[in-house]
């Protein structure tokens, strides 16, 4: 198995992958795109498509996850508050995503 973990983070976007025993097979970081959230989406996704295959994606980001609602509210400096992260990341990897 192999997941995707991402941190979105105000300053640097770290990600990983990761293997069922929690092993890192491979890690980075990338400076997180702060003019929009589509650039922010087209730096996930090179990340991602870096990474195929892969089984699942766990992601942190700042703000409050509501997971009933599928996004993230008031999102701290990446200016993300209110942004249905649960939408955005299939289009980004034609998948079903649960938050």
């Amino acid at each position: 198995m192999r997941v995707l973990v991402l941190d979105i983070g105000g300053t640097f976007t770290k990600y990983a992958c990761m293997d069922e025993a929690m092993r890192f097979l491979e890690r980075g970081k990338i400076p997180t795109p702060q003019d929009s959230r589509e650039s922010l989406i087209e730096a996930l996704g090179q990340i991602y498509d870096g990474l195929l295959p892969l089984d699942g994606i766990a992601l942190a980001m700042p703000g409050i996850i509501d997971p009933e609602q599928g996004c993230c509210r008031m999102g701290g400096a990446l200016l993300m508050g209110g942004q249905n992260m649960g939408n955005l990341i299939p289009v980004l990897i034609k998948r079903i995503v649960n938050i």
